[in-house]
Order: C-alpha cells, then structure tokens, then sequence
C-alpha cells in the first residue's frame, strides 16, 4: 500500500489503529507473562507442598517405630531405679512387645558389662545373654514363630553402630537400610535404637527392627498431582522405597550429584532433568535424633506448570484474535474493498488434484487455460462448510448430465484439511476433479469471501455474470450451465 496516495483522514486513521494494536500488544503481553509467573510459582509451591508433606508422614513413621524404643528404654530405666531388676520378666515384656506389634521384625535390649544387675557372670551362655553372661537379648520373628538369641557385634565398629552410636552420641540412632533374610525372603530393614541411662551415665540400649517392605508400599501407592511418584533414600544414596522395585536396596543411579551431596547433607533441593521432570527433595528427620533420609517427590514438569501454560495460551490466543480483528478492521476502513469478478476474464489458475479424486484428469495439475474451448463450473467449497453439503448432489448430478457436452466441473477446496476433504468427497461420491487451493493463491486470485462460492466461464476463458455466493439449487444450476455450453 502506499502511503503518500492516501488522504490525511486515512493516514490518521491508519496510525491509530496501529497504535492502539501496539499498545494493546505490549499491555496483554506483560500481564500475560506476569499471570504465568504467579500461576507457575503456586503450581511449583503446590508440589514443594506435596514434597514436605511426604516427608513429614514418613519422619511419624519411623517416629511410631522409634517410639517403642523409647517407650522399653524409659521402662528399663524405671525398672533399673526400682533396685529390683529382672531378667527374665524383661524378656517376657520384650516378647510381649514384639507379639503385639506384627510390623516389627525385633524387639531387644543391650546392657553394659555388669550394669543390668551386676550378676553377668550368673548368666554366661543362658538365652538372651552371650557367654560373657551380658543381658542382650534380641527376640526376632519369622513368621508365626518368635525366639530369642543373643546380640552380636554390639562391640564392633560398622557392624555395632545399633549399639555404639547411641552409646557415644546419647542420641537416638536411626540405621542405615540393610537386607536381611525372613521366612526365606530378603527384605529390607532398618533399626531404630534409644540409649538407656542410668544415674547419668550409658548402660545400654533398646530397639527394634523394622521392615521397610510396607513403607515401601505405601509410598508406591501415592501419586503427587495424580501422575507422580515418591521415593525414599537413605543418606548414602541407598533406595529404600521406589516406584521401580528392582532397584530397592541399591545405590541410586538416578539421582545427579548434587541431590546425592543434598541427601549427604540432609538438606532439600529442587532439580529438573532432562525428561522434563521436577524433583523435590526433603529432608525425613526423626522428632529425636540426628539421623535422616531424604524422599523425593517426581511430577513431570508439565503436569505442575499446566494452569500457568493455559492461562499464557489462552491470554496469546485472546491477543492474536484481538490483533487479528483490530488489523482487519484496520484493513477495512483503510483499504477499499476489492471489486468481485463478473463479466471478465477469469484469472488463469494450476490446481494440484487429489490423486483420488482427479474426474480422471490425466495428469496431477490441471490448468484452466487447458479448459479452453469448454464451459467450466468453478466451485469453491469446503468440508467444515455446511452450506456445501447443500448443494453436492446437486453439483454431481448435474456433473454427470453435461460433462459429455463439453462441461467440465472444477472444485477448488478452500482452507481445510485433506483426510477431511477426502472423507467429504467420499461422503457425496464427487467424481469431478477436485483439489486443495494451495497457500490460497486461487481463491486470492478468485476474491472469495467464504464458501460456497461457484463462477461459471465460457469456452472463451470468461466469466459469465458474476458469482454465485451460497448453495446453488439444481434449477440455478441448468440454467447457468446453459449459458456456458459450447455452441
């Protein structure tokens, strides 16, 4: 368009419209980003939420473990400051204790050389006590049957932790997972292990062991946002519980390393990997004590930013309609309308046919400078056109009565997809040839408006009258086509 051919009222005109557009573009834009912020930083709190909520069930989890091991130690201890110690009644609560709890795979205590009851040496080789005679029983389960052996290793470093991390620290000891065989199956288990003081000063331990398997499940079962998982890690990198099964109780492969450095530290962090996946990891502490784990919680990064990305297509698509329509009616009021077609040469079109639906035209263009010498009915249509379907049957009906009479129909289909407009001309059985109007340069050269739209040229190449808008009827149609037909 020229600008220096338009009069003042159409250049100021002109340059308000692209003002207002511009800065309507500008105004939609930053408010657009600004919602998608505040809706992506709610949906990332969501699942930071979800996270610390895992973490917190987990921690009363092994919290409700731990606190049987208090409950026995507090009660060793009352017992011990009564001056009536028994060891056999403490056996007795022990197995009590395991028999009324089926989560718990041990029930035990472990006593210093000689603090118990002073009578070690009574005792050397009896259950519960090792051939030093120390109290140490250990009751275990397998299966329905419960029994009780003596404590090992509580005096070797690594393998004695249970025992000698409480004793030196004073503090609850959470252990590291590890495998262990029940009724023939290896599972997973931790213990969870109080410090027995007695007049100020260590004299054991009590604690139980737990299996992991359950946890395990249930932390299976959870879905963040409905399509996420949870897993749990010990802070060496061991899995305890994780949607794929086959690598619990292994090292974690698939954590990067600086979540593994953040499960060292006991620390929590957040990290998208490659997948497109977001990972919130929180720390699992126990109420008391100085252990943790570390669980995390996955959710594809799609699912947490889903409200903020509709909300920013929705306000793009609002803008683009508005922009469309502002510009078009820019268009209107600056640009005159084009002048329709009626009683002059018809622009010479190429029309790529559908393979399947040529008329039997031989070659895969037709061109309508190769019509010469024919009447030929050009119609626009298209398959999302409820009007065209008006007027189909009757476009193929009358196909089939003249085109041995030196007619040829063309249809021209105008901004659709081809499965549709295959499906369409199957529907109504059109055998006339038939293509798709390619980058709308036909209809552009045609100065259609919208569909149908039907010209009828002479065997001379020109348009007679002027165009048809809407559905033609068959009485329309025989008396256009008669006025088309080569003499």
């Amino acid at each position: 368009m020229n600008l220096h051919a338009l009069n003042l009222r159409t250049k100021l005109l002109a340059s308000t419209v692209i003002t207002v557009l511009l800065c309507f573009s500008v105004t939609l834009g930053v408010l657009a980003w600004r919602s998608h912020q505040a809706v992506l930083e709610q949906g990332l709190a969501r699942a930071e939420s979800v996270a610390t909520s895992v973490a917190h069930d987990v921690g009363a989890h092994l919290d409700e473990a731990m606190a049987v091991s208090s409950t026995l130690a507090l009660s060793l201890e009352g017992l011990h400051a009564k001056g009536t110690p028994d060891r056999d009644a403490i056996s007795r609560v022990l197995r009590r204790t395991l028999e009324g709890r089926p989560a718990l795979l041990g029930v035990y205590t472990g006593w210093e050389a000689n603090a118990f009851d002073g009578r070690d040496a009574d005792f050397a080789g009896a259950a519960g006590h090792d051939a030093s005679g120390r109290f140490v029983p250990y009751w275990s389960r397998s299966g329905d049957t419960l029994s009780v052996e003596a404590l090992i290793d509580y005096d070797k470093p690594g393998a004695g932790d249970y025992y000698q991390q409480p004793k030196q620290t004073g503090r609850a000891y959470l252990a590291e997972p590890y495998e262990y065989v029940v009724g023939g199956r290896k599972m997973l288990i931790t213990s969870l292990v109080k410090p027995i003081v007695v007049n100020g000063r260590f004299a054991g331990i009590a604690g139980v062991d737990m299996a992991l398997d359950q946890l395990a499940d249930d932390l299976g079962r959870i879905k963040p946002l409905d399509v996420g998982t949870v897993a749990l890690y010990a802070p060496s990198g061991l899995v305890v519980a994780h949607g794929d099964a086959a690598r619990i109780g292994k090292p974690a492969a698939d954590l990067p390393a600086e979540a593994l450095a953040a499960l060292r530290e006991g620390r929590s962090l957040q990290w998208r990997d490659a997948a497109g996946v977001r990972h919130f990891l929180q720390r699992v502490s126990l109420s008391d004590g100085d252990a943790w784990w570390g669980s995390v919680v996955s959710v594809p990064e799609v699912v947490i930013t889903a409200s903020a990305n509709a909300l920013r297509n929705t306000a793009i698509v609002m803008g683009i309609v508005v922009v469309m329509i502002g510009g078009l009616l820019g268009v209107m009021l600056i640009k005159p309308p084009q002048k329709a077609l009626c009683d002059e040469p018809a622009p010479d079109l190429t029309l790529t046919l559908f393979p399947d639906h040529n008329g039997g035209w031989p070659t895969e263009t037709l061109s309508l400078s190769e019509l010469r010498g024919k009447g030929v009915v050009l119609n626009f249509w298209a398959s999302w056109c409820q009007p065209c379907e008006q007027e189909a049957a009757d476009l193929e009906a009358a196909w089939r009565k003249y085109r041995d009479q030196g007619i040829v129909f063309v249809g021209v289909d105008y901004l659709d997809q081809d499965p549709a407009a295959k499906r369409y001309l199957a529907k109504f059985d059109i055998t006339y040839p038939n293509g798709p109007d390619l980058a709308s340069r036909i209809s552009k050269r045609y100065i259609i408006r919208g569909v149908p739209e039907t010209f009828f040229i002479d065997p001379q190449g020109n348009i007679v009258g002027c165009r048809k808008i809407g559905p033609l009827t068959a009485q329309e149609l025989e008396q256009r086509i008669r006025a088309i037909l080569p003499k």
